[in-house]
């Protein structure tokens, strides 16, 4: 019986190594800024139309199955573990560690190694298997669609707000570029406050008119300079007459390029 579970939970965790690299590739081609890869070429144009499922599919339904595989092959090393004379929670410690070990060699180590350093041109042999596994999960990812379809449902009806596509696109990208190192935190930060702009109304981030630093048309440079020194804005509205006739802006920098000879006279 112990050989038996033993055997059942190596076999397991061969599967395992595999159907996490299934999922991998599946995860990559969702990707919007991925690295390409001749493993993941070849899935992606020979493959995936083939298998039938789209990437966000074939993602979950694959993922569905490794973690499935996971509980399995901790249930079947406990099994093979557990002997008489041995306190059982060295048994469980035993079969903790082992099951640790696998994962980590199944689920990670061995998946990115296939991915980055073979061309995934033997998967073509293990199509069929590859077909059965997404049949086999068809089911299971169809329930949690169904489920995550009735949150979405339940969201609509309370009116709570539903994010716009252009706004999960951007959130998407921004995601993906942190990732791959192609933007910096403040690129980053700066995007975010971008894209939070959208939800806010003008009312939000207007200056009230009794609150707006302007300056007369008919005040000299020295008044400008000390209205600037008192406010530190760089730009200041200029108007005539009245705070609602506004003929233009004056900047800081062109004022202090003057000679302080002229500075006095305008």
């Amino acid at each position: 019986m112990t050989f038996l579970c033993l055997g059942i939970a190596l076999a397991l965790t061969c599967f395992l190594a595999f159907v996490s690299y299934v999922q991998l590739l599946y995860l990559e081609s969702l990707r919007l800024i991925r690295r390409e890869v001749p493993a993941l070429e070849f899935f992606r144009e020979k493959l995936v139309d083939q298998i039938g499922l789209e990437p966000e599919h074939g993602s979950l339904s694959f993922s569905l199955v490794k973690h499935v595989s996971l509980f399995l092959i901790g249930l079947f090393y406990l099994c093979a573990l557990v002997r008489p004379g041995v306190p059982h929670w060295q048994s469980v410690l035993e079969a903790i560690a082992t099951a640790f070990v696998a994962m980590l060699l199944s689920t990670y180590l061995v998946p990115l190694f296939l991915h980055r350093r073979t061309k995934g041109l033997w998967m073509s042999g293990a199509l069929p298997l590859i077909k059965l596994v997404a049949k086999g999960a068809t089911p299971l990812a169809a329930l949690i669609r169904l489920f995550q379809s009735l949150l979405d449902l339940d969201k609509d009806v309370r009116g709570e707000p539903v994010p716009a596509d252009a706004t999960e696109h951007i959130e998407a990208l921004i995601t993906a570029g942190a990732e791959e190192g192609i933007l910096e935190e403040e690129d980053r930060k700066l995007i975010h406050s971008v894209v939070a702009f959208g939800d806010k109304s003008v009312r939000e981030v207007m200056t009230p008119r009794p609150d707006i630093v302007a300056i007369s048309a008919d005040k000299s440079l020295e008044d400008l300079r000390q209205l600037v020194i008192h406010e530190q804005y760089s730009r200041i509205p200029v108007y005539q007459e009245s705070i609602d006739n506004v003929l233009g802006f004056v900047h800081v920098r062109d004022m202090f390029e003057l000679d302080p000879e002229d500075r006095q006279a305008k």
